[in-house]
């Protein structure tokens, strides 16, 4: 049996998301070195190309953990307007912020001609509208906006907007139906592999994964761990056993049916869907019951410092690693040796360091939704 309901510790849920955002910078990170310093094919392509394929678990464990946080705050206090105050300022405000910051990014340094091409379009009651296409064409702005299309990481935002709108419905439904843990699951498997059923035959979404839909199992376990934390460590006693396995398997069939796609070969994508949703619920699942023992660990206050700035730092650092794609700089970074290693450390520090700077100056609430409170590194939970 463990030896505290997990659930409870203060600092557990911050390493977790310090986890993830490693994770994620990680992964794209990846993604950028392997178009920059690896000829496409190569040993040291398809090396980086499998690590960026096992590194794809950050937005389905955002989501557990984010669902079963906001499912216990509202256990402890059922204030439904409260809960709509706090969303509106800490993911809806920071979204359209950030939004709004990456559209000039694109106008101002991207500059793809598609977004830049000036159009004359003309609408009912404001008449004609010339400039930018990305700001005249006002119903594909819309659609950005809505599917979290600003750029390419604030589909995530988008996704966790839908998840406060649906989470009051997941709620009363875990109530209604008092199913366990593992029944939980596995009407959360259920309802993926119907949801994906519907997308392949009915629904044809353009990019369903900025739906909240494509995670149904890790917000709906996510919210069971919210309204049941003491029962954690019973529940992860008694599953343990079945959760690194189900990880290995999900994850060779996942790498598997990517690898098949990289060479041009057909893949099946129910496959793919599903073995994603099983090895990114597993290792939720994983790091959730490891987490006790890494918190205690000498990187346990590194990553909850990390993640107290989650946000922040997922916000600042793909266009960090823009920059670091500029001639001179790519240049300098491929010809080091580790040049993956530096690239990721550069991208990590000075996101960590504006996160930082934002703060120091007060600026948190502004540009992030919140106020933060730090961690000290060398604090012990």
């Amino acid at each position: 049996m463990a030896d505290q309901p997990v659930l409870q510790s203060r600092s557990l849920f911050d390493v977790l998301k310090g986890i993830g955002i490693l994770e994620v910078v990680i992964h794209h990170t990846l993604g950028f070195a392997g178009r920059k310093y690896a000829d496409h094919g190569s040993w040291e392509w398809w090396a980086m190309r499998v690590a960026n394929r096992i590194l794809h678990f950050a937005v389905p464990l955002f989501l557990f953990v984010s669902a079963a946080l906001l499912t216990a705050s509202l256990m402890k206090r059922l204030d439904w307007q409260r809960f709509v105050k706090r969303r509106a300022g800490r993911t809806l405000w920071p979204y359209l912020l950030w939004s709004a910051i990456y559209v000039g990014f694109r106008l101002a340094v991207l500059r793809v001609g598609n977004d830049v091409e000036t159009v004359s379009l003309a609408y009912p009651v404001v008449g004609t509208l010339t400039g930018p296409r990305l700001l005249v064409d006002v119903p594909d702005l819309v659609r950005s906006l809505l599917w979290g299309k600003a750029y390419y990481h604030l589909y995530f935002m988008s996704i966790l907007l839908q998840m406060a709108l649906v989470l009051p419905f997941a709620i009363l439904a875990a109530r209604r139906t008092n199913l366990g843990f593992g029944a939980t699951v596995l009407a959360g498997l259920a309802l993926q592999l119907a949801m994906f059923l519907l997308q392949w035959a009915v629904l044809r979404f353009a990019s369903p994964a900025s739906l909240i839909l494509w995670y149904l199992p890790s917000v709906l376990t996510g919210v069971w761990l919210g309204m049941n934390r003491d029962r954690w460590p019973e529940v992860w006693d008694r599953n343990r056993r079945w959760i690194v396995p189900a990880a290995a398997a999900s994850l060779a069939l996942y790498l598997a049916v990517e690898i098949s796609l990289e060479t041009g070969r057909h893949a099946s994508s129910l496959a793919l869907n599903s073995s994603f949703v099983l090895y990114t619920l597993s290792v939720s699942l994983l790091l959730l019951g490891m987490g006790p023992a890494i918190e205690r660990s000498r990187f346990g206050p590194f990553l909850a410092s990390l993640g107290q700035i989650s946000l922040p730092v997922f916000l600042i650092h793909p266009m960090v690693l823009y920059f670091l794609g500029g001639p001179t700089i790519n240049r300098i970074l491929g010809s080091l040796p580790f040049s993956l290693a530096w690239t990721i450390a550069i991208v990590l520090g000075v996101s960590v360091a504006f996160a930082r700077l934002v703060l120091r100056a007060r600026l948190d609430t502004t540009m992030f939704g919140q106020q933060y409170r730090l961690y000290r590194l060398d604090a012990r939970p």
